[in-house]
């Protein structure tokens, strides 16, 4: 870092970094977040605002493209549209578009559901909040199809999350709320910088 010219302030964890833009520092209640990136998925737990852990499992968004281009036969970058803007849903044009992205959203569900019970064999909190982000949470219909298969756990609020919302003095941002999930790394890691200042 310093051969390139910079100047060295700080290193943190990735987790850390998303914790920080999407659970308010005042926050007491345990938080499960969900941060899918286009090559692994972090489950990052979080209480009282401090992580408390992480894992790591490789259901990414890459994987719901690559599925949707071969069964579809259309290329990655037409796979990525359809999953942004039709996700996991079926249209006419589109009839088998949830059925073929399904099994990677109850890979993805089976992997929540470990993390959950990994909590509740070690804690008597409840977490009552889950919050998708990274460029993954861009799939259409991702919360809406994964909160019933947690049922089991419920109450449980499934939520794409706002990381702009915890932002300070954020009057006007270049990104949409949906733009910024692929950026919630970064704006954490900002928002670390100002509380640096």
């Amino acid at each position: 870092i310093e051969d390139a010219g910079l100047k060295l302030c700080g290193i943190e964890i990735e987790a850390q970094s998303v914790a920080r833009a999407l659970v308010p520092f005042d926050a007491v209640e345990p938080i499960l977040i969900v941060d899918m990136d286009a090559l692994k998925t972090a489950l990052i737990m979080v209480e009282k605002a401090v992580l408390q852990f992480t894992s790591s499992v490789p259901i990414a968004g890459n994987n719901f493209t690559d599925k949707l281009a071969k069964s579809l036969n259309v290329t990655p970058s037409v796979a990525e549209k359809l999953k942004r803007e039709v996700g996991l849903a079926n249209t006419v044009e589109y009839p088998n578009l949830k059925t073929e992205l399904m099994p990677g959203v109850e890979d993805l569900a089976a992997e929540v559901k470990n993390i959950l019970k990994f909590h509740y064999d070690h804690s008597e909190t409840h977490i009552g909040q889950l919050l998708i982000t990274g460029g993954g949470a861009k799939l259409q219909h991702i919360g809406d199809t994964l909160s019933p298969m947690l049922d089991v756990y419920a109450p449980l609020q499934v939520t794409v999350a706002n990381p702009l919302e915890h932002v300070p003095n954020l009057e006007h941002s270049p990104l949409t709320p949906y733009e910024a999930l692929s950026f919630t790394t970064a704006i954490g890691l900002a928002m670390w910088g100002i509380e640096q200042t």
